[in-house]
Order: structure tokens, then sequence, then C-alpha cells
């Protein structure tokens, strides 16, 4: 393996299928600090921004890269309005919508004058 494969952000993240699944972090140390990073961006941003830098990216080991997005929410009232995040259509929350809002549940609006 190359030294520039190496350096390379590696990084495959496995979500959950359903309640109580694992989610599984694999990756480089490369890829592993990237996210680190982006978490520790989002800390530093205001509530319900995506860190205002560029989006880091990483890889999968088939050679597609995406983008590392971190988002830090004010309360749990505002963490209550994203859809969960299961990937079993068996345990999929019942009022999302993946077509318009994802991840946000289906129907959520702002609180009247906020814009988040």
């Amino acid at each position: 393996m190359s030294d520039t494969h190496d350096e390379v952000p590696w990084l495959h993240i496995y979500g959950q299928e359903g309640h109580h699944d694992p989610v599984l972090l694999v990756g480089t140390r490369r890829g592993l600090l990237t996210l680190i990073n982006a978490c520790l961006a989002a800390l530093h941003e205001p509530p319900l921004g995506t860190t205002q830098q560029p989006a880091p990216h990483v890889y999968v080991n088939d050679g597609e890269g995406y983008e590392v997005q971190v988002t830090l929410v004010p309360s749990t009232e505002v963490m209550d309005t994203y859809a969960v995040p299961y990937s079993g259509r068996w345990a999929h929350d019942a009022e999302a919508s993946l077509c318009d809002t994802w991840p946000r549940k289906a129907g959520w609006q702002p609180p009247p004058g906020e814009t988040l």
C-alpha cells in the first residue's frame, strides 16, 4: 500500500438498522481525525448551524467521497424534530418523510419568528 493511499481519510459509518443496534465507525487515523475535527468545529458554531467551514471530505474504500456534516442542536425539543436514523424499514419513524424534510419529521416548521 502506498504512502498516498495511507494519507486518504478513509471512513465508513455503518448506521443502525433498528433500535439498540450499534453504530460502527471504521476508518484510518486520518479518517477518524477528520470526523473528530468536524465534531469539534460544530461545537464552536452557533446552535443549529452546520460548520461554517467547508465540510471535510472522507472516502469509502471504493473511492467514493462524501462530506462529513455535523450539526449542533440547542435542545432536546429541537432534537425531537429530527426523524430517527434507522435504516431498516421496520424501524422508520412513521412521522418522517425522506422526500422533503429529511432528516426532519414531515410537517416540521420552525417556531414563529425563528429561521433554522
